[in-house]
């Protein structure tokens, strides 16, 4: 399971190194996408074939889905490690989503959110109760 947090930072080439244990847990052949927030998401292969086993058994006929399809699919990249053990932040979705230099790099059970670090803090603070009580949270869940 993917949980915790690291602070990292991005070099100007929008290069940056994933904590081990992060690398270890989702593999090689990694994609990258924009979030629901205004964050990134580090699926692993395993998960992204899934989410594609699904998307093709949608009917092609279906045009509202093959839009969402579309959108899904273009701005999802390839998350390459260079023999440094970096990854590069594709500048498009750099761009989109305000990363500069600090990032917050955070474990979300099947995935990883890259944040900007002043978008993280944004929403800490947005969700300063549930943060005090991580178990409440949970509760809500039905867990």
């Amino acid at each position: 399971m993917l949980q915790g947090k690291s602070l990292n930072k991005v070099d100007e080439k929008g290069r940056f190194r994933m904590p081990p244990k992060f690398k270890t847990e989702l593999g090689k052949n990694l994609i990258i996408t924009k979030d629901f927030n205004k964050c990134l998401t580090v699926l692993s292969e395993k998960l992204v074939e899934s989410i594609n086993e699904k998307l093709q058994s949608i009917a092609f006929t279906d045009e509202e889905a093959q839009e969402n399809i579309r959108i899904f699919t273009a701005s999802s990249y390839c998350l390459e490690e260079d023999s440094q053990g970096r990854f590069t932040l594709p500048s498009e979705l750099r761009n989109e989503i305000g990363i500069k230099s600090d990032i917050v790099i955070v474990g979300a059970v099947t995935k990883v959110e890259i944040w900007p670090k002043e978008e993280w803090d944004k929403y800490m603070a947005e969700h300063a109760e549930k943060v005090k009580n991580p178990m409440e949270a949970l509760r809500k869940l039905g867990i």
